[in-house]
């Protein structure tokens, strides 16, 4: 733990953390679960015993609005159009077209942390 980092030592390389989403009481040696995308970025983490890991969803639709300036997106789903929190600035700047098929992963609080093209 290190200038606003947090370094997570696994089995298959070393990761990194913002030190603003971890726990406050993380502590050097405490075990952790990760969440990758597809690009092995960390998208979400849990504390192993101090923070119960949540469920997280996956949501299809097609993309009626994403970007930079929006602090939501917006998809039509089977259930008719919904609308999901953006948390983190790497899920605003995909450049995924609007129309598009995509999947979006939601975390225990129904906030986007991974968005992603469906393949068709």
């Amino acid at each position: 733990m290190q200038s606003g980092l947090v370094y997570v030592k696994t089995p298959v390389g070393q990761y990194t953390i913002n030190a603003k989403t971890a726990p406050s009481d993380a502590a050097v040696g405490d075990e952790v679960t990760l969440w990758l995308n597809e690009e092995n970025l960390v998208i979400d983490h849990h504390g192993k015993h101090k923070n119960k890991a949540g469920k997280h969803r996956l949501i299809t639709g097609k993309l009626i609005y994403a970007g930079l300036t929006k602090k939501e997106i917006k998809l039509w789903t089977p259930e008719g159009e919904k609308v999901f929190p953006l948390d983190r600035m790497e899920v605003k700047t995909k450049p995924i077209a609007e129309g598009s098929k995509v999947i979006v992963e939601l975390d225990e609080n129904g906030v986007v942390i991974d968005l992603r093209k469906a393949e068709s």
